[in-house]
């Protein structure tokens, strides 16, 4: 749903309309941060299995599964949602009901990931494949104009999400 985000945004930026409503920015904000919620789960469960580890892929797709089942109930569809228009959403499927069950993942989901984290953080397979690799000091990643996570990992203290000046949606 980020990408239709995105589209809906650029639309409205030429149409020179925006769809500043607070509930259609702070429901499009939501499934962002779902949308991310999935996407993140996919590689740490994906990356674990890589190195042979397959337990957090069993409570990261159950996890996952209950993310999809949000995007199914709003538009039907579980992978190409088509839930945002410009300057709108559908409607149709958003009720109390369903905010609450975001509310409830969102404080039950915390004891998958704490195993998740718990479960490689203690693996030696995985620390090995990963701590020391791929390392990065600060002066290559300004010049490679890396930027995210990775620029933060190096220690720049800058998130694009969280400057007034750069934002979008809310953010």
């Amino acid at each position: 749903m980020t990408q239709e985000h995105a589209m809906c945004l650029s639309i409205e930026s030429l149409l020179k309309t925006t769809s500043n409503t607070a509930t259609y920015v702070q429901i499009r904000v939501m499934f962002d941060e779902l949308t991310r919620l999935l996407n993140h789960l996919l590689a740490i469960s994906c990356h674990s299995m890589d190195v042979g580890n397959m337990s957090p892929v069993f409570w990261a797709f159950e996890e996952r599964e209950r993310l999809m089942e949000f995007y199914e109930r709003v538009s039907g569809a579980r992978m190409h949602a088509a839930f945002y228009r410009p300057n709108d959403l559908d409607w149709s499927g958003l009720n109390n009901q369903f905010f609450i069950d975001v509310i409830i993942f969102s404080r039950d989901c915390f004891k998958s990931l704490t195993e998740i984290f718990a479960v490689l953080t203690t693996n030696n397979i995985w620390k090995t494949r990963l701590i020391g690799v791929g390392s990065l000091n600060l002066n290559d990643a300004i010049s490679y104009a890396v930027t995210g996570p990775v620029i933060r990992s190096v220690g720049v203290r800058k998130d694009m999400r969280f400057l007034k000046s750069e934002t979008y949606a809310s953010y």
